[in-house]
């Protein structure tokens, strides 16, 4: 998921409070889209993404 959705982490056992805040937003959209569900509600999902990364 973090090369999916890149997401810069140092390493993939980098705890997610020391992300930047867009790729902690990164990193919770890859969690919530891998996951198994028929809908996916969310507000602002692109808040604090920086697309020219």
């Amino acid at each position: 998921l973090i090369a999916r959705y890149r997401v810069k982490t140092p390493s993939p056992e980098t705890p997610i409070e020391n992300l930047s805040g867009g790729n902690v937003q990164r990193a919770v959209l890859a969690r919530e889209l891998s996951g198994d569900v028929e809908v996916l509600i969310v507000a602002n999902p692109c808040f604090g993404l920086d697309f020219a990364s």
